[in-house]
């Protein structure tokens, strides 16, 4: 097969023309378009037609248009791409019905070859298409063949019928016998010992059941006769079980199955079923085997198994379980390999290994402390090394377990990493070194205090972590599942008096109707639940805690505490400090407010030096600009002296003036034009340098008398280069007289406002400055239309270290400087008001008689 009709669409006219000049020939015709749309209006050809597409550019491929070229088109389209990197493109394209795909520039070589391909390919479809007729010629012969052999088979079947009679009494004489071999049968299931049944295949009904099933179900085996097997299976997909392997087999053997009984529920049952014929019936015969219990054991076992495994997975500490005569490892729990980054599996079983992580100086420590585990258990902290090198501090409790011949035969322990706490630790005492060393004679009395304290706090926890606890499963209707209590606690109970009995039946009454109340919450929630309660034993009053935490689906593990020694502690401890308040009350807050105005003076003598710095580097730079600043005025009046003397000569020189002169005069206006740009580029220079000399006003920490709209001026001078681009400044500036103040500490002030409001602003918004003086004061608000500030934070913005910018942004420290300044320093208040997405407003209020104020103070 060949192709003689293509159609090449190329915008390019030139590389058009040369292309359809090298691919005619005498058996291909090719037609030209400039654009795919003009392709779809050529009249269709009765002949093959192939379209390519040449030079598409990725970015503006047209999956819709492809397909349409494909529909018009015999043969689909072959897409020509000039990109190579265009690979989604060339995918999408094959989706979308091309037939080919070229990368790189079209030339003739390459669709010559795209054409060779399609051809090869519609020869390969008619060669497939030859011989899928002959294959189908083939199955007809064999169909006709099959037709007279079954021709042949219909005229045997009339002999066959004569042969059919004479077998017909042999049968009768078999049923007869049949039927002797079904009473035998029957007696044989009703004398049996095993459950027995036998019961037709088609349908399921029972024939025959003898008294041990017809007692294993609950009902009488004459009720049992006549009904059908498909009622008694729990799950209808193990009877289509079972007759799936009839069918196959013949037999089925040992198969468990959960069968419904009238009294005792659901039980699971052995099948053991062979396929027979009875009475010219298909039936099934089986016996049973009651095995109800010993699933029911196993069924609970991996609920125990399960609940222990969640258990282990789920702590954050490692628990391990050590061999005391091998000393290894035998168990750790997944928290081993996120703590020590070491796989479980490459430690279990060889102690060296474990030896090897911890830190070479506690080796020894911790070795002599496992095998003296074994006898008394231990708690102790120690390093580790990780695989990274990463030295991380552990916290391990371990103690022994005991056989039942009341030997120690395991040791198992807790470990947790505590490194945080730890580095939080050294940390702390790095920073607060100096403070220790500044008030270590004011606080040695309450160290003593605080030890004696620490001391009953140490006879608390040992007390607390010597309690044993009682543990319970308790069902969602209030029956206890399972039951724990320690051998020494005196109102432990025999498991035998708890399981299987409901809450009402072993609490008092309020506690009972509390304990149900918090069962169904936990199970309604998912969430812990925990409360304190109080038990009469004899003549003593036991304090109990209660821990709920779900461990099923209608089940909640029920952790009771004794706290009444806590109780009792906590008692002791509250007269301990009782008596200690008023002894450490004043102390306490004489240091917390020495350590206060520590951290605040701290940070404003910080962000002092900062502004200070500022200001030097301002003043200097506005020196530096100020030298050729002042060279470049001086020059320029020289230079326009020298042009008012060129006139003058020119004027008496020539002819007519300069005026009559038109290239002189043009020049001369340029000269002019450039000298009045010369002059208000440096008129503003020198207005930058004098306002950056006005905000560098370092000698100006002492009271003076300033106009706060200048001060205003010269800091938006040091921000302009950060607002002149995307941010609108409006000033509302009222009628303000000179007052008294701090004008270095004043601009301070203003600028961490403004750099505030132009952060919260972001890359584009409005900044209003307003003034005004009113009462004896004067008002400066500062209004962004920025982010906002959330309203629980308001009362925390002027806070020493609290920032609402984010990590790297802020320091925390700006507006706790701008807070001092504005109510210490000037006798003022400063406002705030914001509203999330809005914007924010800072006011700040200065008295106008600064000067008065501080003389009377």
């Amino acid at each position: 097969m060949t192709i003689q009709n293509i159609i090449l669409i190329q915008e390019d006219l030139s590389r058009r023309e040369k292309l359809i000049e090298a691919l005619t020939s005498k058996t291909r015709r090719i037609q030209g378009c400039s654009t795919a749309e003009a392709c779809l209006h050529l009249p269709e050809s009765e002949e093959d037609q192939v379209v390519f597409w040449c030079a598409i550019d990725p970015e503006s491929y047209d999956a819709s248009m492809v397909k349409k070229l494909v529909q018009r088109n015999d043969f689909a389209a072959v897409l020509l791409e000039f990109n190579v990197p265009a690979l989604d493109q060339s995918k999408s394209a094959f989706t979308d019905g091309a037939a080919d795909v070229l990368m790189g520039d079209a030339e003739p070589a390459s669709i010559e070859l795209a054409l060779q391909r399609l051809e090869n390919r519609e020869r390969m479809l008619l060669g497939r298409t030859e011989q899928l007729e002959k294959r189908l010629n083939e199955v007809e012969e064999t169909l006709r063949e099959k037709t007279r052999h079954y021709e042949n088979q219909n005229f045997s079947l009339g002999s066959a019928n004569v042969k059919l009679l004479a077998m017909k009494e042999e049968v009768e004489e078999k049923n007869l016998q049949l039927q002797q071999t079904d009473e035998l049968l029957r007696v044989i299931v009703e004398l049996a010992p095993t459950p027995f049944i036998v019961s037709r295949f088609a349908d399921g009904q029972v024939l025959f059941a003898n008294e041990p099933l017809a007692e294993l179900v609950g009902i009488s085996s004459d009720e049992m006769v006549g009904s059908f097997t498909p009622d008694f299976y729990a799950d209808p997909a193990d009877r289509r079980r079972v007759l799936s392997a009839l069918e196959s087999e013949g037999f089925v053997k040992n198969l468990e199955v959960k069968v419904r009984t009238r009294h005792q529920g659901d039980i699971w049952m052995i099948f053991s079923l062979v396929m027979t014929v009875l009475s010219g019936d298909k039936v099934i015969i089986g016996a049973f085997f009651n095995i109800d219990a010993r699933r029911k054991s196993e069924e609970a076992l991996r609920e125990s198994e399960e609940r222990f495994r969640q258990l282990i997975d789920n702590i954050q500490e490692i628990f391990w379980i050590g061999d005391v005569e091998t000393m290894t490892p035998i168990f750790v729990s997944p928290a081993f390999e996120r703590i020590y980054g070491v796989k479980r599996a490459d430690v279990v079983g060889d102690f060296a290994k474990i030896m090897n992580l911890i830190h070479p100086e506690d080796r020894e420590r911790v070795a002599e402390a496992f095998s003296q585990g074994a006898i008394h258990g231990y708690q102790m902290e120690y390093r580790i090394v990780r695989p990274d090198g990463d030295v991380r501090w552990i916290r391990e409790k371990a103690f022994p377990v005991y056989n039942a011949e009341g030997e120690v035969y395991r040791v198992c322990g807790i470990s947790n990493d505590v490194t945080a706490s730890k580095e939080a630790e050294v940390a702390l005492q790095r920073s607060y070194g100096e403070l220790e060393l500044r008030v270590a004679e004011r606080t040695s009395e309450l160290a003593d205090l605080n030890a004696t304290l620490s001391q009953s706090e140490q006879r608390m926890r040992a007390l607390i972590n010597a309690i044993p606890d009682m543990i319970f499963r308790v069902s969602r209707d209030g029956r206890y599942i399972d039951y724990r209590a320690p051998k020494d606690s005196d109102m432990a109970l025999p498991a035998e008096d708890v399981i299987g009995k409901k809450v009402v039946d072993v609490l008092p009454p309020d506690q009972a109707e509390k304990a149900m109340e918090l069962i169904t919450e936990t199970l309604a929630s998912s969430e812990p639940q925990s409360y304190e309660y109080i038990l009469m034993h004899d003549d003593h009053v036991h304090h109990r805690e209660a821990r709920l935490v779900v461990s099923g689906e209608d089940e909640v593990l029920a952790i009771i505490r004794d706290i009444t020694s806590l109780k009792l502690v906590e008692e002791e401890l509250r007269k301990s400090r009782d008596e200690l308040e008023n002894r450490v009350a004043e102390r306490t807050a004489a240091l917390e407010e020495t350590n206060r105005d520590l951290r605040e003076t701290q940070a404003y003598l910080v962000q002092s030096e900062k502004m200070a710095a500022l200001g030097t580097l301002v003043a200097g730079v506005a020196h530096e600009i100020n030298t050729p600043v002042g060279a470049i005025s001086s020059m320029h009046n020289t230079l326009l002296r020298a042009i008012d003397k060129l006139k003058q000569i020119f004027d008496a020189e020539i002819e007519g003036g300069i005026a009559e002169h038109r290239k002189l005069t043009a020049t001369f206006k340029v000269a002019e034009d450039a000298n009045r740009v010369i002059a208000s580029g440096s008129e503003r220079v020198n207005g930058i340098v004098k306002r950056l000399k006005s905000f560098a006003r370092l000698d100006e920490a002492e009271l003076k008398t300033a106009d706060v709209h200048a001060g205003i001026e010269d800091t938006l001078v040091l921000i302009h280069h950060e607002i002149k681009h995307h941010i609108n400044l409006i000033k509302e500036y009222g009628q303000l007289t000179p007052i008294a103040c701090y004008p270095g500490k004043l601009n301070q002030v203003l600028l961490n406002l403004l750099v505030n409001a132009k952060q919260a602003v972001g890359e584009q918004g409005t900044i209003t400055i307003k003034t005004r003086q009113h009462d004896g004061h004067v008002y400066i608000s500062i209004t962004d239309d920025g982010v906002g500030i959330a309203a629980e934070n308001l009362s925390r913005i002027f806070d020493p270290g609290f920032t609402t910018k984010g990590v790297g942004v802020g320091t925390g420290l700006g507006l706790s400087i701008v807070y001092r300044i504005v109510h210490e320093d000037h006798h003022g208040d400063i406002q705030v008001e914001s509203e999330k997405g809005v914007g924010t407003t800072f006011t700040v209020i200065i008295p106008d008689n600064l000067d008065e104020i501080l003389e009377k103070t």
